[in-house]
């Protein structure tokens, strides 16, 4: 019990490090822009690109995705492939029977 825990606690940690990169990512980003609030189009403009350009969290998640759906593949891979085999039965003749 305690590895799950520990297991989980280090994820949530992973992923609070990656949303406060993440917050002064774009702070950063709003501090370097010169677009005012009330310009709605520029600033979806700027958002577009922001998206575009990509965020810490967002390239975080497309990686972590990518692992999963690996990880996921390989288990289904695996479960099919031991019940797929239909392996024959080796039958061996007893050592009494050999001398025969």
């Amino acid at each position: 019990r305690s590895s799950d825990l520990a297991n989980y606690c280090k994820q949530i940690r992973q992923l609070l490090e990656k949303i406060q990169e993440n917050s002064a990512f774009i702070v950063n980003k709003r501090q370097k822009t010169s677009i005012s609030v009330s310009d709605g189009p520029a600033v979806e403009r700027w958002e577009k690109q922001v998206r575009e350009e990509g965020t810490p969290l967002a390239k975080y998640y497309s990686h972590w995705k990518k692992l999963r759906e690996k990880e996921i593949q390989l288990e289904i891979s695996g479960k099919e492939r031991m019940e797929d085999l239909n392996l024959p039965e080796i039958k061996r003749k007893k050592p009494a029977e050999i001398g025969r």
